[in-house]
């Protein structure tokens, strides 16, 4: 069986190795990680990603600007912005801004089954 690849965007530590957990214990995948807008931006670019979770809120690049430099590069793959900023202006303007669905950073149950729901809906590209 094909390993998804993944890339999980986070500049809060904790949260970046939870989700790099979570992900590697629930699905047959390999996850890449970047703790910066900028590390995201070389890598998505460099790589073509099933999903990518992306945080919105990061020093120096946001990942709204994320979404910006990489579609002016190439096609995006599925990205869920997994975000402890709400709100419905912020839910449009990430999904504006070509991510595919969006979802609080409260939960880790919550988020696989986000993830599991996005890979359903045709499949995902990137597979290594």
């Amino acid at each position: 069986m094909e390993k998804l690849l993944f890339l999980v965007v986070e500049d809060e530590k904790d949260v970046l190795l939870g989700l790099k957990h979570m992900l590697e214990g629930e699905f047959t995948c390999i996850v890449d990680t970047a703790a910066s807008g900028e590390e995201a931006v070389k890598k998505m670019i460099a790589k073509d990603y099933s999903l990518v979770l992306l945080d919105i809120k990061m020093p120096e690049k946001s990942g709204l600007e994320v979404l910006k430099e990489v579609k002016d590069v190439k096609a995006l793959p599925k990205v869920l912005v997994v975000s402890a900023w709400s709100g419905a202006e912020m839910v449009y303007t990430a999904l504006q801004a070509g991510a595919v669905s969006f979802i609080e950073k409260r939960s880790l149950p919550k988020i696989k089954e986000k993830i599991e729901e996005l890979l359903r809906i045709g499949g995902g590209n990137g597979k290594t």
